[in-house]
């Protein structure tokens, strides 16, 4: 004896001949079935919007971090920028003032004059 794609070992669908031995009418047998695959569609669009709710606040996270290092990346340039600029500085004796190019070990810095709204700076040695 052949088997069809419904056709089970014991005869026809196991399931189709345990709902067909229920003592109920055709009508509520079928109320029965579109009221479990209506709730089946409720469950999932729940949980399709709190998977969405998830991914949402995950999003908003990883744009709150991006600002941040934004933030962090623009403060780390400027700091760059104002420790480059010191770098390239020059006292009166035109000797560089920075921290990797000055000649003295801890040397403190003291505004030397004003000029077009940077401070120069003249190094000091600390004692």
């Amino acid at each position: 004896m052949e088997q069809g794609p419904n056709i089970g070992p014991d005869g026809p669908n196991f399931i189709a001949r345990s709902v067909a031995g229920i003592a109920l009418s055709v009508r509520v047998k079928l109320l029965v079935a579109f009221l479990g695959i209506t709730c089946l569609l409720v469950g999932l669009t729940l949980f399709g919007l709190y998977s969405l709710h998830h991914a949402n606040v995950r999003t908003e996270a990883m744009i709150r971090d991006q600002e941040r290092i934004a933030f962090l990346t623009d403060t780390y340039a400027t700091i760059s920028n104002l420790q480059a600029y010191r770098c390239c500085q020059t006292n009166s004796n035109k000797s560089q003032l920075g921290q990797y190019s000055c000649h003295l070990c801890r040397t403190k810095f003291a505004p030397l004059s004003e000029s077009g709204g940077a401070c120069q700076l003249e190094g000091i040695s600390a004692g």
